[in-house]
């Protein structure tokens, strides 16, 4: 399987490195589960990875192709820059792709790619073995691998290069890049497109993104379906601007979810997110912003009339905590 045993070809070590990926699964339509954050090597030494954090850059343009599509995440396996990155459809992890920056992956990757018995094994792991009748191949000139899609729901694990051909003179072509797929939540194209289609993100792709992020934060409620709009100041301590931020914010809000909108100094310009709480008064927010910034947390209602404080982290990884006032 493209499974526990990724092997690497590396032009400069002249061998063969094998790299163990622990408890690499993705839950079907469940998601949220991570992988593990260190990879073993075949002679027992184990790499730490970079932990996940949010980009604004993804190096992929998957999130073209994934309906209800929220955010990435990013980390790097030190000392064999493999680039990974986990895509998320609304609350749930779906897609997992995986890159080798300056190599490719060996024969034995790619054979167990076009393994229908292991591709049937992926099935059951992800707790989709009922769409084990209608699993297909695809092949493009640059990738293949095997897919299943009953209208309802896709898995897919495809095998691709990306990358232009290097300068090694064993480099033949072979697949950079593994992807799997376990969703409920659609595509917006084929299977068999998706695999053509995936590329490195340009800048119109991400402009792009930059534009499904900010229409996704703002698609939850709107304002017909909102409450009256109260304005109300706030104080932030966001890492990154000196001597905090003061200002106001416009909200919008209905049975417990609601809109705001706010500005941020250094032309970073306007931020519209979305928010939600219970009973109690502690609930969530997320917001994005006109340059690509995004930002999300917690908060907690102080009582009626009374403000709120919160706090959360932007996609730079930077903290955030912030008053709002009362009435």
């Amino acid at each position: 399987m493209l499974r526990k045993n990724v092997d690497l070809c590396l032009k400069r070590h002249a061998r063969t490195l094998g790299l163990v990926f622990v408890g690499i699964a993705l839950t079907a339509c469940q998601g949220n589960k991570n992988f593990d954050s260190s990879v073993k090597l075949s002679s027992g030494q184990t790499v730490a990875a970079s932990s996940l954090r949010e980009t604004v850059d993804p190096e992929f343009n998957a999130f073209l192709y994934l309906k209800n599509f929220s955010k990435v995440e990013y980390s790097q396996r030190a000392s064999y820059t493999v680039d990974r990155e986990k895509y998320y459809q609304g609350k749930y992890y779906t897609l997992n792709i995986q890159h080798v920056v300056r190599a490719w992956f060996n024969d034995s990757v790619q054979a167990d790619a076009k393994d229908k018995e292991e591709f049937l094994g992926f099935l059951d792991r992800v707790k989709h073995s009922n769409l084990a009748s209608d699993v297909r191949f695809a092949e493009t000139a640059s990738g293949f691998g095997y897919y299943a899609d009953n209208g309802r729901c896709i898995v897919a694990r495809f095998a691709k290069r990306v990358k232009s051909r290097t300068s090694f003179d064993n480099d033949f072509g072979a697949p950079d890049t593994l992807a799997e797929l376990v969703t409920c939540r659609g595509l917006t194209v084929s299977p068999e497109e998706f695999l053509s289609l995936l590329d490195f993100a340009d800048a119109g792709d991400l402009a792009q993104l930059r534009q499904l992020k900010r229409k996704a934060v703002a698609n939850p409620v709107t304002d017909e379906k909102a409450g009256a709009r109260v304005t109300r100041s706030f104080t932030a301590k966001w890492e990154g601007y000196t001597g905090g931020i003061q200002g106001a914010l416009s909200l919008y809000e209905k049975d417990g979810k609601g809109i705001v909108s706010f500005t941020l100094p250094d032309a970073h310009g306007k931020c519209t997110g979305n928010y939600q709480f219970d009973k109690t008064g502690t609930g969530s927010w997320k917001a994005a912003c006109e340059r690509g910034l995004t930002a999300s947390g917690s908060f907690e209602a102080l009582g009626k009339g009374k403000g709120s404080t919160g706090e959360g982290v932007d996609s730079l990884g930077r903290s955030i905590r912030y008053t709002i006032a009362g009435s």
